[in-house]
């Protein structure tokens, strides 16, 4: 089973919910409990821990991830109906860092290709592991305009580790568009051991 992803920014707290369905024709009664290496970034937000269900009813399991490092976390939610019947539901748990600004701004003619290098710094993380990898995605918001994002607009990545969490991540970007547009892009970095910045 893929894991259940939730994410949100170091510092922060967000809620979800996860729905069991009782697969039998029958009233039951499970136990839910929460497996975890750290506690205080995955909670259950539940009073109790034994619930009645009944024919092919439906239990929402509400939990919480709130996140203290830039760092991917797991847990997984277990819901037991007997000693040899037991349902196991991964999360993934994503901390990120989103800017609300817009942070670079690209301008050029139909037809007059530009270059420019980027330099970025990634706020919010003090611990780099050694093999920590850097690698990048570009979203873009109106998915009408992705063709022409996709046709004009080119990445290419100098470095993808760093020395230490001051160090700069940098690129070089080809805009080359053939013919007049405006878009808005998400540029999205993620660290292979977990964490994710949106530019």
């Amino acid at each position: 089973m893929e894991p259940q992803p939730i994410s949100t920014s170091v510092g922060n707290s967000t809620s979800s919910m996860l729905s069991f369905k009782n697969p039998f024709r029958e009233s039951t009664s499970v136990m839910v409990s929460l497996e975890t290496k750290d506690p205080s970034i995955f909670t259950l937000l539940l009073k109790r821990n034994k619930f009645n269900i009944g024919p092919m009813g439906i239990l929402q399991i509400p939990y919480s991830f709130s996140p203290q490092t830039m760092t991917e976390t797991k847990a997984t939610i277990i819901v037991n109906m007997s000693k040899t019947l037991v349902w196991k539901y991964p999360i993934r748990g994503i901390a990120e860092s989103a800017s609300t600004s817009i942070d670079f701004h690209f301008k050029t003619k139909s037809r007059k290709p530009l270059k420019e290098s980027i330099k970025i710094r990634l706020p919010g993380f003090e611990d780099l592991a050694p093999d920590d990898v850097f690698t990048y995605e570009i979203n873009v918001i109106n998915q009408n305009y992705k063709g022409f994002v996709d046709r004009a607009v080119f990445f290419e990545q100098i470095n993808d580790t760093l020395g230490s969490p001051d160090d700069e991540l940098e690129f070089l970007l080809r805009f080359e568009p053939l013919r007049p547009f405006k878009a808005n892009t998400e540029f999205i970095i993620y660290k292979s051991t977990g964490g994710r910045w949106k530019f």
